[in-house]
């Protein structure tokens, strides 16, 4: 291979002939053995008899990709080096050739480790098809693709079960083909622990940590890297088990192997020592704590430095230990700083594409913080949040909010556990209300309220605003400090004891990061009249519709009615509402001169994979999405990436359609939704829906807050008070016999205001 690597084509030839007649003499050759060396001759046939040119193609294609794709500095360049190596060995090799499935393979390793489980995904399942062709079921390829497979399925979080059987598949084909003290049983012996773990088998996922650090210690020594990151996989599921003390201990040990190490940069090292901190927190040993939290975030800090080649939102690593450094900074009475360390935890994505990165990972940006932002906000305005620590897989009581006033410090207030004999009790009865929801909204089924609802909306004020009362006398404005809506769970449809929903009470507008609040505050948004240079796009026509799609017999009138107030704006409608024509104004840099964009169109989402989601234009499904993919053509399915490659300076950005915010907060940057990526892309303000959103609503919805947007002088709404005034018009709405069918909150509260709210 190094031959091959090298360009010496010829002599690496006839090592692979010599390679194969060895073999094929030797009666203890496997089958997989024999079948990999008769491949990698015929590679090197193909490669020796194509044109001169193609060979230098072929070797600059294979030059190009790093020795280590795993290696996270590497990651800006491999995937476009990869891509080009997956063109050549296609074109030279075939697409059945394991070369080509060792190349998508790699691809998924990557797209793995960068959080992209949908491509991930793609390529291995395309790579285990190939192997398996090639070499039969029982093959090192073959156990590999599926233990990456298992990886791409718990990476996503949506079925454990379907993980679990490709890493059993995976243990069950390595046990037979890998050698007892390998690094690749090692491998597939620590990923079946882990799920293990998932599926609470504790027995057993403690016995397969104890032969996974077996095979690490035979295979490179007590002191090894791969010995200590078992041991930190390890003590995450001490933690799941309520086995702190055995925890703290596997902890302890994988920090002292890894500080010894020359490469102390891997991604065990700031886990572990996160870990140990939100233990020793846990336990009041705050002084410690707060050390090691402060030294697990400044790792991550330089591992994300190393990581960030502006790829996109899979890029975006959390730096999750300050939100737990913040929060035993409170404990230890240190009030101020706890609030701008707990800052520097959220919206690292949004941020990084408005500010320095690499001041961002400074003390001195966040220094001061909440002063200068108490001194820019409205009097009638109140800033609020949480600091939740979650040391376990639930919600840990006591936690704490945060209020901010104009002129005051940041004051923080406590929140006590409603129900202390069940400590999973919020998690649950938050996942119950958010679901009914969501199960309420699939529209055109009608429904109304019920006492159930009133029910779960006051305990939704108990759990998130009642302790905050006190200090939002006078406002008017409340601004949420929550990039995933409060887990999309909106506090909009809060209900007080006196019985008024919380979005009667105050407007309503999330903000993810406080630090890009106080810049926008010290440095708005230039400010013209809306409408002077606005985008309308919708009611596309797909070529060939999905059968099951519900018509948006409304969007067509509400980009009418929109367009009647903005007779100034461009308005790309039906067949001309394409992806095409999205991508020509990009290109030409027509879309940052935009300071409103509004869509009206279908949204596909994916549960398990938001790499599918997509805004549905007008060439949809007359391209399938791989030809797409292959060829840059175009599909018809706008996605989160393509958006997010844009560049706006919109004010303003309107998505009209089901369930734009996403489904899963991407760990502290935002839902995975195309809101955030409209974030990520520029807009300053984003209006987008929680769940599936009902097309008449919408459009009622839409009329009215446009119509409090753009009113004559001084009756103009903000946008977060215009979209106040517009839920109550619809949820108040009577139709031609008098009744109000969108008293339901899921007609009234799907659409929330993400980003500056005036």
């Amino acid at each position: 291979m190094r031959l091959r690597a090298a360009g010496q084509f010829q002599a690496a030839l006839a090592l692979a002939r010599a390679r194969e007649r060895v073999l094929a003499e030797d009666p203890r050759t496997a089958g997989w053995q024999l079948a990999e060396a008769r491949f990698d001759r015929d590679a090197l046939v193909r490669i020796v008899s194509a044109p001169e040119s193609v060979r230098r193609a072929f070797a600059l294609a294979e030059s190009l990709v790093p020795d280590d794709v795993r290696t996270e500095e590497n990651w800006g360049r491999t995937l476009p080096a990869l891509r080009t190596q997956l063109a050549s060995r296609s074109r030279l090799l075939g697409e059945e050739h394991p070369d080509v499935a060792a190349t998508r393979s790699a691809l998924a390793r990557v797209e793995c480790a960068l959080g992209d489980a949908a491509a991930a995904r793609v390529w291995d399942e395309l790579a285990l098809a190939c192997r398996r062709r090639a070499f039969g079921e029982v093959s090192p390829w073959v156990a590999e693709s599926n233990d990456q497979l298992g990886r791409d399925w718990k990476l996503s979080g949506y079925s454990r079960e379907t993980a679990f059987g490709y890493f059993e598949r995976a243990e069950r084909v390595a046990r037979r083909v890998c050698d007892p003290n390998s690094r690749e049983l090692g491998r597939v012996v620590l990923d079946f622990a882990n799920v293990h773990r998932q599926m609470n088998k504790r027995e057993k996922c403690y016995a397969l940590f104890r032969e996974a650090l077996a095979i690490a210690r035979r295979a490179e020594g007590d002191s090894s890297l791969t010995a200590a990151e078992v041991l930190a996989d390890w003590g995450v599921s001490c933690v799941r088990f309520g086995d702190d003390d055995e925890a703290i201990a596997h902890y302890r040990e994988a920090i002292r192997l890894m500080d010894g190490a020359a490469d102390t940069m891997r991604p065990a090292l700031p886990m572990a020592l996160h870990s140990l901190g939100t233990l020793l927190a846990r336990r009041g040993q705050l002084v410690e704590a707060r050390v090691l939290l402060r030294r697990a975030a400044e790792v991550q800090e330089r591992r994300h430095s190393r990581m960030r080649p502006d790829q996109g939102r899979s890029l975006v690593a959390p730096i999750a230990a300050w939100a737990d450094c913040a929060f035993a900074m409170l404990q230890l009475g240190d009030s101020t700083s706890a609030f701008e360390t707990l800052q520097r935890s959220v919206a690292r994505g949004t941020l990084e594409r408005r500010f320095d990165p690499a001041a961002l990972a400074s003390d001195s940006v966040w220094t001061g913080l909440g002063g200068r932002l108490g001194n820019s906000l409205p009097e009638s305005t109140a800033l609020i949040g949480w600091l939740e620590s979650r040391p376990s897989s639930h919600l840990r009581y006591p936690f704490f909010g945060f209020v901010l006033r104009r002129g005051a410090p940041v004051r923080w207030v406590r929140f006590d556990d409603p129900a202390p004999d069940s400590p999973e009790w919020a998690d649950l009865w938050t996942s119950e209300f958010r679901n009914s929801l969501r199960a309420s909204a699939a529209w055109p089924v009608g429904v109304e309220p019920t006492p159930d609802l009133d029910s779960m909306a006051t305990v939704l004020w108990r759990l998130r605003i009642a302790p905050f009362e006190p200090e939002l006398v006078g406002v008017r404005d409340l601004l949420v400090l929550s990039s995933s809506v409060n887990n999309a769970l909106p506090l909009e449809i809060a209900k007080g004891p006196d019985g008024r929903w919380l979005s009667d009470r105050f407007a309503i507008g999330y903000v993810p990061s406080a630090l890009l609040l106080a810049h926008d505050l010290d440095s708005p948004p230039r400010a013209r009249a809306w409408g002077t240079n606005a985008l309308l796009v919708g009611a596309p026509r797909p070529v060939r519709p999905t059968p099951g799609d519900i018509p948006l017999l409304e969007a067509g009138t509400e980009l009418s009615l929109l367009h009647a107030r903005l007779p100034r704006a461009l308005l790309l409608r039906g067949a001309a509402a394409s992806e095409a024509r999205m991508r020509e104004l990009a290109r030409d840099g027509r879309l940052a001169q935009f300071d409103l964009v509004h869509f009206a169109t279908h949204h596909k989402h994916d549960l398990a994979f938001s790499g599918d989601a997509a805004i549905v234009l007008a060439e949809a499904n007359a391209v399938s999405k791989r030809a797409a993919a292959r060829f840059d053509s175009t599909d018809g399915r706008l996605t989160i990436d393509e958006l997010e490659s844009w560049r706006l300076s919109a004010r303003l950005a309107v998505l009209a359609t089901c369930q734009s915010m996403g489904m899963r907060d991407m760990r502290g940057d935002g839902l995975n939704g195309h809101a955030t990526a409209m974030q990520h892309a520029g807009a300053h303000c984003v209006v987008a829906s929680l769940w599936n959103a009902d097309d008449r609503a919408t459009a009622l919805l839409v009329d009215h807050f446009y119509a409090e947007l753009l009113a004559p002088g001084v009756r103009a709404a903000t946008p977060v008070r215009a979209l106040q005034r517009a839920r109550i018009a619809v949820r108040d709405w009577h139709d031609s016999n008098g009744r109000q069918p969108y008293r339901h909150p899921v007609y009234w509260a799907s659409f929330v205001l993400l980003g500056h709210p005036w």
